[in-house]
């Protein structure tokens, strides 16, 4: 759903700021007002992009390479500002607040996906999709991966009879699509590769992009192939798709 587009297919990025915090600009994620005002791409409402909130969690270098451990810092509950993909804007007061506007937007979005029968996305409508993002475009640029990067992009995705979840710790998306995955049933063997230590978009998600088009989070493949980011894995589960596809591409199951 890097996800950061994850996130906007044809407008440009917007700002997410934050009011009375010690912390720099975007800190929040850009949402919209209703599933009604996001723009479409195909079948798939356009997912809102994702700012994490600071500050980082503690993170385990070992997860992927070259990962930057950055330490448990104080944090301080305020609210923060919604910007909408049409101008629309939005002030919540209270950490609570946003959180809950945020989920109501994913939940929107999920459903107004259900209406509409369910289309593969190939590698070229997931690249463009993702160098419509300015930051993402930005990235491409600023960060190439190294031996190291590649091979262990390579490494997971050559895996077989797994799904292979990349995923960030912090971003709603990712969480909303690692809980589905495990509530299937049968329950699908899973490996959830957390790319908390690399930046927005960063050389891992560069690596990545070579191989499926994209650096959003979540992506879900299956010995290689694409299933989904988290709009369209909740897509496919609503319609009855997901788990005749996990099957069609070899997954095991528990």
């Amino acid at each position: 759903m890097q996800v950061a587009f994850p996130s906007g297919l044809h407008t440009a990025p917007t700002v997410v700021t934050r009011t009375g915090s010690a912390y720099a600009s975007p800190v929040y994620p850009t949402v919209a007002s209703a599933y009604t005002t996001l723009p479409r791409h195909g079948s798939i409402a356009v997912q809102p992009t994702y700012v994490p909130r600071q500050p980082l969690p503690q993170y385990r270098p070992t997860i992927c390479p070259e990962a930057t451990v950055v330490p448990r810092q104080p944090y301080v509950p305020v609210g923060g500002k919604i910007v909408g993909p049409n101008g629309y804007a939005e002030t919540l007061p209270t950490l609570e607040a946003f959180r809950a506007r945020e989920e109501e937007v994913m939940a929107n979005a999920f459903q107004a996906n259900a209406r509409f029968q369910f289309t593969e996305s190939t590698r070229e409508q997931r690249e463009a999709r993702c160098m419509a993002s300015t930051e993402a475009a930005e990235a491409a640029r600023k960060f190439t991966p190294s031996a190291a990067d590649e091979a262990f992009v390579l490494e997971k995705l050559s895996q077989r009879g797994k799904i292979v979840i990349f995923s960030k710790t912090a971003c709603p998306f990712c969480s909303h699509a690692k809980t589905l995955i495990s509530s299937l049933f049968p329950r699908p063997l899973v490996d959830i590769v957390e790319l908390d230590g690399q930046p927005r978009h960063g050389p891992v998600q560069q690596a990545l992009r070579r191989h499926t088009g994209t650096t959003e989070v979540p992506q879900a493949l299956v010995n290689g192939q694409w299933v989904g980011n988290c709009q369209e894995l909740d897509q496919q589960h609503q319609q009855g798709l997901l788990v005749p596809k996990l099957r069609l591409f070899g997954c095991g199951f528990a």
